[in-house]
Protein backbone atom coordinates (compact mmCIF):
# COMPACT_ATOMS: atom_id res chain seq x y z
CA UNK A 1 0.00 0.00 0.00
CA UNK A 2 1.24 3.27 -0.97
CA UNK A 3 0.85 6.69 1.55
CA UNK A 4 -0.46 10.08 0.97
CA UNK A 5 2.34 12.09 -0.04
CA UNK A 6 4.63 8.75 -1.58
CA UNK A 7 6.24 9.41 -4.69
CA UNK A 8 5.62 7.19 -7.32
CA UNK A 9 8.68 5.81 -9.49
CA UNK A 10 7.43 3.89 -12.61
CA UNK A 11 10.46 1.74 -12.82
CA UNK A 12 9.58 0.43 -9.48
CA UNK A 13 5.99 0.41 -9.94
CA UNK A 14 5.98 -1.66 -13.95
CA UNK A 15 8.50 -4.13 -11.65
CA UNK A 16 6.18 -4.57 -8.77
CA UNK A 17 3.22 -5.08 -10.73
CA UNK A 18 4.22 -6.64 -13.53
CA UNK A 19 3.35 -4.20 -15.94
CA UNK A 20 4.73 -2.51 -19.14
CA UNK A 21 5.74 1.39 -19.04
CA UNK A 22 3.22 2.00 -21.21
CA UNK A 23 0.30 0.23 -19.53
CA UNK A 24 1.38 1.96 -16.18
CA UNK A 25 1.68 5.76 -18.24
CA UNK A 26 -2.14 4.46 -18.77
CA UNK A 27 -3.33 3.75 -15.01
CA UNK A 28 -0.88 6.77 -13.60
CA UNK A 29 -2.83 9.31 -16.52
CA UNK A 30 -6.61 7.63 -15.11
CA UNK A 31 -5.56 7.74 -11.32
CA UNK A 32 -4.45 11.83 -11.96
CA UNK A 33 -7.70 12.94 -13.48
CA UNK A 34 -9.54 11.20 -10.50
CA UNK A 35 -7.64 12.97 -8.38
CA UNK A 36 -5.76 9.85 -6.63
CA UNK A 37 -2.32 11.00 -7.98
CA UNK A 38 -1.09 14.45 -8.60
CA UNK A 39 1.72 16.12 -10.29
CA UNK A 40 4.32 17.72 -7.56
CA UNK A 41 6.33 21.11 -8.99
CA UNK A 42 9.04 19.00 -9.78
CA UNK A 43 7.01 17.21 -12.20
CA UNK A 44 6.83 13.60 -10.01
CA UNK A 45 3.34 12.11 -9.04
CA UNK A 46 2.72 11.64 -5.71
CA UNK A 47 -0.51 9.48 -4.22
CA UNK A 48 -3.00 12.31 -2.92
CA UNK A 49 -3.93 12.74 0.42
CA UNK A 50 -8.02 11.87 -0.02
CA UNK A 51 -10.23 12.52 2.48
CA UNK A 52 -12.90 9.59 3.10
CA UNK A 53 -15.87 11.20 0.97
CA UNK A 54 -13.45 12.30 -1.82
CA UNK A 55 -12.42 8.23 -1.83
CA UNK A 56 -16.69 7.93 -1.94
CA UNK A 57 -17.29 10.26 -4.40
CA UNK A 58 -14.44 8.61 -6.75
CA UNK A 59 -15.99 5.61 -6.49
CA UNK A 60 -19.38 6.32 -7.75
CA UNK A 61 -18.41 8.69 -10.35
CA UNK A 62 -16.67 5.35 -11.78
CA UNK A 63 -19.51 3.20 -11.03
CA UNK A 64 -21.60 5.80 -12.95
CA UNK A 65 -18.81 5.78 -15.93
CA UNK A 66 -18.69 1.69 -15.92
CA UNK A 67 -22.23 1.34 -16.20
CA UNK A 68 -22.14 3.52 -19.25
CA UNK A 69 -19.58 1.45 -20.78
CA UNK A 70 -21.64 -1.89 -20.55
CA UNK A 71 -24.38 -0.20 -21.84
CA UNK A 72 -22.72 0.88 -24.99
CA UNK A 73 -20.87 -1.84 -25.26
CA UNK A 74 -24.35 -4.28 -25.06
CA UNK A 75 -26.15 -1.96 -27.63
CA UNK A 76 -22.96 -2.60 -30.43
CA UNK A 77 -21.35 -6.18 -29.24
CA UNK A 78 -22.67 -9.83 -31.31
CA UNK A 79 -22.60 -12.86 -29.82
CA UNK A 80 -18.95 -13.86 -30.03
CA UNK A 81 -18.88 -10.55 -27.76
CA UNK A 82 -20.88 -11.54 -25.50
CA UNK A 83 -18.69 -15.23 -25.31
CA UNK A 84 -15.73 -13.94 -24.59
CA UNK A 85 -17.00 -11.09 -22.20
CA UNK A 86 -18.51 -14.15 -19.67
CA UNK A 87 -15.17 -15.91 -20.79
CA UNK A 88 -13.20 -13.42 -19.19
CA UNK A 89 -15.73 -12.76 -16.40
CA UNK A 90 -15.49 -16.26 -15.23
CA UNK A 91 -11.22 -15.75 -14.99
CA UNK A 92 -11.72 -12.93 -13.02
CA UNK A 93 -14.07 -14.36 -10.59
CA UNK A 94 -11.53 -17.10 -10.34
CA UNK A 95 -8.66 -15.06 -9.61
CA UNK A 96 -11.11 -13.43 -7.16
CA UNK A 97 -11.85 -15.82 -5.30
CA UNK A 98 -8.53 -17.56 -4.84
CA UNK A 99 -7.36 -14.36 -2.94
CA UNK A 100 -3.82 -14.03 -4.51
CA UNK A 101 -3.09 -10.38 -5.56
CA UNK A 102 -1.18 -11.52 -8.66
CA UNK A 103 -4.34 -13.19 -10.22
CA UNK A 104 -6.46 -10.64 -9.47
CA UNK A 105 -4.25 -7.96 -11.35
Amino acid sequence: MLEPGARLVEKELCERLDVSRTSLREALRELQAEGMVEQTSTRSLTVSNLTPADAANAYKVRAVLEALVVQEFIEGAAEPDFKALAKEGEALKSAYRSGTLDRMI
